[in-house]
């Protein structure tokens, strides 16, 4: 019985160690996300402030013309 006691204590501790990591586990998933969408976001930006700045070329191109 008291061998079945620790056992038990054991399995809790185990269930009770395994619950935290995989808490761990899905806040760190979500920091990952946030940063892989703040990188896109960042790209996106970039990419709208290229062609801005390519469509701003092409009229001071033409108005030299």
């Amino acid at each position: 019985r008291a061998n079945e006691s620790k056992d038990s204590c054991l399995v809790r501790e185990g269930i009770i160690e395994l619950f935290f990591l995989l808490n761990n586990l899905l806040s760190l998933n979500d920091l990952l996300d946030n940063r892989k969408q703040r990188i896109l976001n960042t790209i996106r930006n970039s990419e709208e402030l290229r062609e801005g700045a390519i469509q701003q070329l092409e009229n001071a191109r033409a108005r030299l013309r």
